[in-house]
């Protein structure tokens, strides 16, 4: 289970990736858009993992910081209400 709760991890915190995606990033916008989506999918899996396994407190720690970032609770969310 540590391989896969780490991967989302090491997306979600990557500096590199935070900083393709701020708005000063304009070389390619395909790249962004794929970068949006594993780092939002990487988000929600760090808080569905915390959700599967709630006496985990490392996963539960993880999952607030995750929702404390105002922009990857909302794209959480996005994956929380769409039936996908």
């Amino acid at each position: 289970m540590g391989t896969r709760v780490n991967r989302p991890q090491s997306i979600f915190y990557d500096q590199a990736i935070r900083e393709k995606l701020s708005a000063d990033y304009k070389s390619n916008i395909y790249d962004v858009s794929i970068l949006m989506t594993e780092w939002s999918m990487a988000a929600a899996a760090i808080v569905a993992f915390s959700e599967l396994f709630p006496d985990n407190q490392n996963l539960s720690y993880r999952s607030e910081q995750v929702l404390a970032d105002d922009f990857a609770r909302e794209r959480v969310n996005v994956y929380r209400t769409n039936k996908l």
